[in-house]
């Protein structure tokens, strides 16, 4: 048993770190009848306390969180729900969870559950410690809500769990209820504060449109053009857009620029008109048959073309110097000159009236964009007021239509097994709980006592190590142990062995043994028996000193008495060997 007992010594010294597991199950095995005591008593106590505690029944129920009710608000505009923050209300479940463990939710269901168990009672179980028997909690990657109650009173617990479906269904209609309030309330003043903004913006876009003597189209008309360019996605787009809007309007722009690029016409043509010379009277004829009005006055060319025709005439029968061809020219000169005055005289009437309606076509700088700005802003709030009262009504249907509320995927059940107490787990504490406390006391005892329970506590405090461990049964004339034994005192050469023992339990034996040893085996060496009481009389001729003790018969302060003896001596152990029945 000591061999083995020395190999796990070793062990633990090389790995300091380690528990030493086997000193542990020696000192459980000493200990065995304290501890199983303990653990007998303390199991005992524990099966008891658990047959008076009462029952606890379970209730479940399922419930599913819809977050669908408040998609509801959120069909409508979006830009107004975004607003509103409406699709950030009670859609995280969390948050909902959160709520419906609170206070507010829960304390009917309270009230009413301490009504049931407490009747005729002033003390009431308070609320912090009751909601302990409440569970509610989420199923993990759902909107499914799992509530279960616990209570000693089975009768309260079904009721209970009803109460609180109830609740959890009503507040779910109550919480998309309160949306749809907040959003109407919104709604309506919105619609107000629009409905009076548009109107005046309309006033002023038609105010102005008056005073500058321009046509005003009306919102629908601009939101009609709005819609009909709503592809517009390139900046060049817009802009054109932008160039394009407001085209009755843009007409007196075009009549502006028109008369300017008339003006600019006829002033060109007065130029050119000038330029002729008399000899160009063909070029004066088609100018002249270009302008329309010039052209139906058939007096101004048809004189001429008459002259033409006679000039034809007389110069194919006589010669330029003739006085009725020299009579001709004359004439035809004259009547160029009236055709060219007249022209001229024409042009610049039409310029008078060019310049007149240009005139009449020009605006101060700016107008057009203020009444373009004007215009915008009476569509987007028409626009906008439009858009209101649509979501106005889709709300109102919504509450015309009846939701129903979180849906009860299972009904309130009652298990059909208490949950608690665990009678079992209880006694199984008790077992440990008393099996831990009998270690505990049994090592303080222990550390207490005088007596050394450990190889490895021995060598530390004989600072020596093991020779051998000898079994006081075996036969030493058959034993290797002593036949070793024998082999290291001869080794060791010395001429006086002292062998000493801490008590008078191990006499006879060594008596034996040194009997063996020195007359079976014929070892030269001198071999003293010495009790640890006589150290200080027999041991100073002793060249080596070898100590006999066993685990059960050793203690603390025999071996710090050895200690002192032999350090007083100037002696050292040159090991010990253990004795073992």
């Amino acid at each position: 048993m000591y061999k083995n007992h020395n190999f796990q010594d070793n062990l633990s010294e090389n790995n300091n770190d380690e528990v030493d597991l086997r000193n542990l199950f020696h000192f459980l095995l000493r200990n065995k009848f304290f501890i199983g005591l303990i653990s007998l008593l303390t199991f005992t106590v524990a099966c008891f306390y658990s047959l008076t505690l009462k029952k606890v029944w379970e209730g479940q129920f399922q419930i599913v969180l819809n977050s669908d009710q408040d998609s509801r608000v959120n069909s409508l505009n979006p830009a107004l729900t975004n607003f509103l923050g409406v699709d950030q209300i009670d859609n995280n479940l969390k948050t909902e969870v959160g709520i419906l463990k609170s206070p507010s939710v829960l304390m009917p269901i309270y009230d009413f559950v301490n009504e049931k168990n407490n009747k005729g009672k002033k003390i009431k179980l308070p609320f912090y410690k009751w909601k302990k028997n409440l569970k509610i909690e989420l199923q993990k990657d759902t909107s499914i809500l799992n509530i279960a109650y616990r209570d000693t009173n089975k009768k309260i617990v079904l009721p209970a769990l009803d109460k609180m479906s109830l609740i959890y269904q009503d507040y779910s209609g109550r919480s998309l209820k309160r949306n749809q309030e907040l959003t109407r309330k919104y709604l309506v003043d919105q619609i107000s504060l629009f409905r009076e903004k548009s109107k005046n913006s309309i006033k002023a876009a038609q105010n102005f449109a008056i005073d500058q003597n321009l046509i005003y189209l009306g919102t629908n008309n601009y939101q009609n053009f709005i819609n009909s360019n709503s592809d517009l996605n390139s900046e060049e787009e817009v802009v054109d857009f932008k160039s394009n809007f407001l085209p009755s309007n843009i007409n007196i722009e075009n009549v502006r620029v028109n008369a300017a690029n008339e003006i600019r016409r006829i002033n060109l043509r007065i130029q050119k008109i000038n330029d002729l010379s008399p000899s160009d009277y063909e070029n004066l004829q088609y100018f002249v048959f270009s302008i329309p009005a010039l052209s139906k006055d058939e007096a101004l060319t048809t004189n001429l073309s008459e002259i033409e025709d006679k000039l034809i005439v007389l110069r194919s029968k006589y010669t330029d110097q003739d006085p009725g061809i020299i009579n001709l020219l004359e004439q035809r000169k004259l009547a160029i000159a009236l055709l060219k005055s007249k022209t001229i005289k024409y042009l610049k009437a039409a310029k008078l009236e060019a310049e007149a309606t240009m005139e009449a076509a020009m605006r101060p700088k700016g107008v057009l964009l203020e009444y373009k700005e004007l215009i915008r802003e009476a569509a987007r709030d028409e626009g906008t007021l439009v858009a209101l009262e649509n979501d106005f009504r889709i709300l109102q249907l919504q509450k015309a239509k009846i939701s129903d509320p979180w849906q009860l995927i299972t009904k309130p059940t009652l298990l059909k097994n208490p949950v608690a107490p665990s009678r079992r787990n209880i006694g199984i504490i008790g077992l440990l709980f008393g099996a831990l406390l009998g270690a505990l006391i049994s090592f303080y005892k222990e550390r207490k006592s005088d007596k050394i329970f450990s190889l490895s506590k021995l060598k530390e405090l004989l600072s020596a190590e093991l020779i051998e461990i000898i079994n006081k049964n075996d036969q030493l004339d058959d034993s290797n142990k002593i036949m070793f034994l024998k082999e290291f005192l001869n080794n060791q050469n010395c001429k006086n062995i002292a062998f000493i023992t801490l008590e008078e339990a191990n006499t006879s034996y060594l008596k034996k043994l040194k009997d063996f040893l020195t007359n079976k085996t014929n070892l030269d060496t001198k071999i003293e028996l010495i009790s640890s009481r006589n150290i200080m009389e027999e041991c100073n001729n002793a060249e080596l000193i070898i100590l006999f003790t066993s685990l059960r018969n050793s203690s603390f302060s025999e071996i710090k008495t050895l200690n002192n003896r032999l350090n007083f001596l100037e002696k050292s152990l040159k090991g010990f060997i253990l004795l073992d029945e």
